[in-house]
């Protein structure tokens, strides 16, 4: 595909807010072209926010700076930050849907561009995690929000159905396996230094999925099966608080960090003090920085996986079936009974995206992840590449990441 067509994603998108126009009393009313103009300024504005720093940074007073104006307007026209983060992140999900349909599009009509199965999709990965307007980690960040509040959920339905149409331009027949596999990709590099030229051996590991071998070819008909198959659905279970029995303060503090993660908000040392009930210099004196509390959560939560996964694998003897097996006995555990660290762990992600200070943990973090699952998966897959435990930890997280949002439908109806 020849890099001729304009970006969308540098576009501004009109965004038709439902929100107070009229006149407040006392007030001269402005012309209706200036109010739409305002409107639409102001939602530009908190995209802009969003697209360099994550919907966190959108606020009146930075809104406000953005779009040269005053921060009583921005607060008259949209009288709470969910409306204006609402109407922002209309203008975000409509840029990437408008890039998506181009790309597919143009998949469509020069397919004679497409060497091989798995071209169309290395293509958008590529551009969803390289594009300097970061619409990758956008993406999962819409999802988030989709997650926690159904009112996001219909800005991702357009997103959805451009994404079966690019896929489907050269896998119709699996083209849900193949979605699955690029929110994993996202999630894997979007806490990671960006590169030029894309995550390293992301061809081999769509490949896999498009062109098994005869080695993989039976890890990889279990997914397409897992994936093909109507599961339960789950429902939310009720959250309890994690702090709720903590052994002492360090505990304490660790859960309390949990507890915020899962709400989406920010896990400050001030936060974090407040609901775990020390004092601010406890959090300090127990941990050395915030990465160390964040690095305490992601240890506990890989914990309780772990002792889930080793019950499950105990039971199990076909080593070239067990993968897909172990992956739906274990996703009552993500997404019924602790949905909250399943939360907690895509926030953390997501933080880590928008915190360059995070990214080395993170991707030491992601390092032992893939070494500890190369080592199970030499019981399928004797002498496995490294290439093969990545490509199935992207099928993992993508694989959660959709149900976990697919309650909403968004896919399903796509």
């Amino acid at each position: 595909m020849q890099k001729t067509r304009k970006r969308l994603f540098h576009r501004k998108t009109v965004v038709q807010y439902g929100g107070f126009m009229g006149p407040e009393r006392g007030r001269v009313a402005l012309p209706a072209i200036r109010h739409d103009k305002v409107i639409e300024r102001f939602a530009d504005a908190g995209a802009e926010l969003w697209r360099q720093n994550g919907p966190r940074a959108i606020s009146f007073g930075g809104v406000a700076q953005e779009a040269g104006e005053g921060k009583s307007l921005v607060s008259h026209h949209y009288p709470t930050r969910k409306e204006l983060v609402l109407a922002s992140a209309r203008v975000i999900a409509n840029e990437i849907a408008d890039e998506i349909g181009d790309i597919a599009s143009a998949f469509e009509v020069a397919d004679q561009q497409l060497h091989t199965r798995e071209d169309a999709v290395v293509r958008l990965v590529e551009w969803l995690t390289t594009d300097a307007n970061n619409p990758g980690k956008c993406l999962l960040e819409l999802a988030a929000l989709a997650i926690a509040d159904a009112a996001y959920a219909p800005l991702l339905e357009p997103i959805a159905r451009n994404l079966y149409q690019a896929v489907g331009a050269t896998e119709a027949e699996h083209p849900t396996l193949l979605i699955i596999i690029v929110f994993g990709e996202l999630l894997q590099q979007s806490p990671l230094p960006r590169s030029p030229i894309g995550p390293a051996g992301l061809r081999d590991r769509i490949g896999l999925y498009c062109s098994p071998d005869r080695q993989s070819q039976r890890l990889v008909d279990g997914m397409r099966d897992l994936v093909s198959r109507p599961l339960p659905h789950f429902g939310k279970a009720h959250w309890q608080s994690a702090a709720s029995d903590p052994d002492g303060p360090r505990d304490r503090i660790i859960l309390a960090a949990l507890d915020i993660l899962a709400r989406g908000d920010d896990p400050t040392h001030r936060a974090i003090a407040a609901h775990a009930g020390v004092s601010l210099s406890s959090t300090t004196y127990h941990f050395r920085s915030k990465t160390d509390i964040l690095a305490g959560v992601y240890g506990l939560i890989r914990a309780r996986v772990r002792e889930r996964a080793s019950r499950i694998l105990a039971t199990m003897t076909d080593g070239a079936s067990w993968l897909p097996e172990m992956i739906e006995n274990m996703l009552p555990y993500y997404l019924a009974e602790g949905p909250q660290a399943t939360i907690a762990h895509l926030h953390l992600v997501l933080l880590a995206a928008r915190t360059p200070e995070l990214q080395a943990w993170a991707s030491r973090a992601q390092e032992t992840e893939i070494e500890s699952l190369q080592r199970i998966l030499a019981q399928a897959i004797p002498a496995a590449p490294s290439n093969v435990a990545r490509a199935t930890m992207s099928f993992i997280s993508g694989f959660i990441l959709f149900h976990l949002v697919s309650g909403e439908n968004w896919f399903k109806t796509a």
